[in-house]
């Protein structure tokens, strides 16, 4: 339980994050937090290569904030929701798990999924239009 609770306090500070950069000169809307994401993967890469724990946690902690600065800032906009993306990933790779750990193909499942979403995805199309 304290994992959650750890957790929770993360997004507290990501919410006080988002509210900040409103205001925040640096802040470049989304773009910054997707560049961010795309170094902070490099500099992980390079921590694995030297081995070094506590630098490679603190690069993955860099990681970890800009990820979800970005589903802040995206959540802000209306155009993403933490909770749906973490549902989302909790169901699509339980399926993956699933499916694997009972002798199938991950990339069978992976093909479905996405024939899953299209299908989601076109049907909201077609109820916006008789809307």
């Amino acid at each position: 339980m304290q994992q959650a609770e750890t957790f929770l306090q993360l997004i507290k500070l990501i919410e006080r994050k988002v509210e900040f950069d409103k205001q925040n000169p640096w802040y470049q809307g989304v773009e910054t937090y997707l560049s961010g994401l795309q170094n902070e993967v490099i500099e992980v890469a390079d921590e694995l290569k030297m081995a070094r724990r506590a630098y490679l946690e603190d690069e993955l902690a860099d990681v970890l904030w800009n990820y979800l600065n970005l589903i802040g800032q995206l959540e802000k906009q209306n155009q993403a929701s933490l909770v749906n993306v973490i549902n989302r990933c909790l169901v699509k790779y339980q399926q993956r798990l699933d499916t694997i750990e009972n002798g199938g193909c991950w990339d069978t499942i992976k093909q479905q999924q996405k024939a899953e979403l299209a299908k989601v995805l076109n049907d909201s199309d077609e109820q916006t239009d008789k809307e």
